[in-house]
Order: structure tokens, then C-alpha cells, then sequence
């Protein structure tokens, strides 16, 4: 099983950033969590381990891409089995709000992989 965990993709760093460091940042980000799908696992299980996002919600552009990077891989089967568990970033104390991560988890589920919550898997990607 490769572990991936603190991506952060859709960093929000704007702290000695201009617009145009503040788009490569988020660029590069982003592309080295693509880039950390492609790294081939014996069992073909990924594991991404808490603060996918850099932020409770982020852009629905950076959802989309983290979204469309993660099902292409299901979909070409280099990654058979995809687990999703939460980091501190993906919560909040008032359950009532659904964070990126948490629709990233809805969405997901609708092409059937695991998505974990702290023990309990919802569904399986046959491949």
C-alpha cells in the first residue's frame, strides 16, 4: 500500500507571495500530488492520509482536479483500491459543515471506492 498523507493541494499561502509565485505554488502543489498517484504499489492500494486540502474548503477548481487525478487512476486501474481518511484540516467542530474533503468523500463514493471513515470501509472498485 503506498501512504500518501499532508498534500495540501489548494495551498493558500499569500505571505511573501505575488499572484503570479501564488499560482506556480498552488501549480506545483498540485502536480506532485498527481505526481505521488503514478507511484505504483505491489497491491495497487493508495492510502491518502489526512489533509488532502490545505484548508477546510478550497477552490472547486482544485476539488475538480484532486477529484478528476484520483478517478482517472481508478478508472486505468494503476490504482485498484483508493482509502481516504481525514486530517485536522478536514474537519471542524461543528459537524453541521461538510468541507471539501467531505465532498470529495460524496463524490468519490459514487464510483465506489473506499472511503473509510476511522474504521469502517462504505464500498469497494472492483478491477
Amino acid at each position: 500500500m503506498l501512504v500518501i498523507n499532508d498534500t495540501h493541494c489548494g495551498v493558500n499561502r499569500s505571505g511573501g507571495t505575488t499572484p503570479t509565485t501564488f499560482a506556480m505554488l498552488t501549480e506545483y502543489v498540485q502536480e506532485k500530488f498527481e505526481g505521488l498517484l503514478d507511484i505504483p504499489s505491489a497491491d495497487g492500494c493508495v492510502l491518502l492520509n489526512g489533509d488532502a486540502f490545505d484548508g477546510f474548503l478550497v477552490s472547486n477548481a482544485v476539488l475538480l482536479r484532486t477529484y478528476t487525478a484520483i478517478c482517472e487512476r481508478l478508472e486505468s486501474c494503476t490504482i485498484k483500491t483508493f482509502f481516504l481518511a481525514r486530517g485536522n484540516h478536514d474537519i471542524a467542530r461543528d459537524t453541521a459543515k461538510l468541507s471539501s474533503f467531505d465532498l470529495l468523500g460524496a463524490l468519490l463514493t459514487d464510483v465506489q471506492i473506499w472511503l473509510p471513515t476511522i474504521t469502517t470501509p462504505l464500498g469497494r472498485v472492483p478491477c
